[in-house]
This record gives structure tokens, C-alpha cells and sequence, in this order.
């Protein structure tokens, strides 16, 4: 694994490794090199390992089935990237409060057409007008993955002047923007990124 410091990501920026493809040995190595948070991906994985990575902070970038929620709450994730969907939202908050918790959340914003996980733009106006309905969820901020055939730097800019919009209609404050993985996260940064998603650059041999 290259050094963190190669990658020119500036302090300000959470560095969030995708550890969905990563075998444990790689994952240590990446600890052991000054990652802080590893970014799971699937409620198993999670499960086979976080005993070895426990003292990591850990974060929860995948598709979430609403019958897993109660076993992925059950463990210490400090913020899910991938709330895409009211009715998992509603889950989470239900499952939070019967677990005596608050769970951060960013909202996923779908900017890719082909996927069909994700909330409009409308869909997120209502929820944050009802953010009074979800005492138990913390709204951090959103979360996108752009189409591979979009223009970055478009999509990344948009969705920050997007995210801008939402705050002063909602009256809320969506500090951060999770967006950004391996092949664009320094457009990323560049357009107000302050959460980089990175799994290949990070646990794959680049030439």
C-alpha cells in the first residue's frame, strides 16, 4: 500500500477506506499506515472482522436491507453514508431509539439514472421538512456516486450548490458531502468534498 501522504489528501478531509475488496492483511496494512476509518460495505463483512478492527471507527458506505438494520446498529458505526430511501430511514430511526442511540446519517442523492437506489432532490426536502419525525437520526450531510460515463467535476459541483440550496430551504446545516472514490476524489476535494470514499487506489498494485 502506497503512503497516505501520496495521495495529497488535505487534513480536512476524512479519508474513508472502502474495505469491501481488501483481504485482512491489506486492511491491517492500511491501519497500520494511519487510516482511521474503514467504510463497510456489506453487514457481513463487517461481522467476519470487526473483531480484529474494533478500535478502527467505522462507517457504513452500502446498500442496506431494512431486515439487517437491527444487526448493524448493534454495532459502534458512527455514520451511515448510504441512507437511500425513506422507509430505511424510518427503520433506522425506530431501531435507534429502541437501542437508546442517535445514528448519524448523510442522505443519498441519486445522480446516476441506470441505479435505483437513492432520493431525488424533492424526496430530501420532504424528509428534512419532517426532521422533527426522526428525533433519532443525526442528518450530517449527503452522499452521491455519479455515473462512470458523467463528468465528475459536473456532477460533484452541482451536488455542492445542490446540497447549498437544501440548507438555506430547510434551515438546516448538511456539513458534510460524501463524495469521491478512488479514480475522481481530488475533482472531488477540489468541489467541496469533505469525505473521500477510497477502496482501489488504496488496496490495489497501480502502475
Amino acid at each position: 500500500m502506497k503512503p497516505l501522504s501520496s495521495l495529497e489528501i488535505p487534513k480536512k478531509i476524512l479519508l474513508v477506506a472502502a474495505v469491501k475488496y481488501a483481504s485482512k492483511s491489506k486492511m491491517q496494512s492500511a491501519q497500520e499506515k494511519g487510516v482511521k476509518v474503514f467504510g463497510w460495505s456489506t453487514l457481513q463483512h463487517l461481522r467476519e472482522n470487526y473483531e480484529h478492527f474494533k478500535n478502527m471507527t467505522h462507517h457504513f458506505i452500502g446498500h442496506i436491507q431494512r431486515n439487517k438494520v437491527k444487526q448493524l446498529l448493534a454495532y459502534p458505526i458512527e455514520l451511515i453514508h448510504s441512507v437511500d430511501s425513506a422507509a430505511l430511514l424510518k427503520k433506522i430511526n425506530l431501531t435507534a431509539k429502541e437501542l437508546g442511540k442517535k445514528q448519524k446519517v448523510l442522505l443519498q442523492i441519486l445522480t446516476d439514472e441506470e441505479k435505483e437506489h437513492g432520493f431525488s432532490l424533492d424526496e430530501v426536502r420532504k424528509i428534512l421538512s419532517e426532521k422533527k419525525n426522526f428525533s433519532n437520526v443525526i442528518f450530517e450531510g449527503l452522499m452521491t456516486i455519479p455515473s462512470p460515463k458523467s463528468n465528475p467535476r459536473t456532477i460533484y459541483r452541482n451536488f455542492r450548490m445542490k446540497r447549498d440550496k437544501l440548507e438555506k430551504e430547510c434551515g438546516i446545516l448538511l456539513p458534510h458531502l460524501s463524495m469521491g472514490m478512488s479514480d475522481d476524489y481530488k475533482i472531488a476535494i477540489e468541489e467541496g468534498a469533505t469525505m473521500v470514499r477510497l477502496g482501489s487506489i488504496l488496496f490495489e498494485e497501480r502502475k
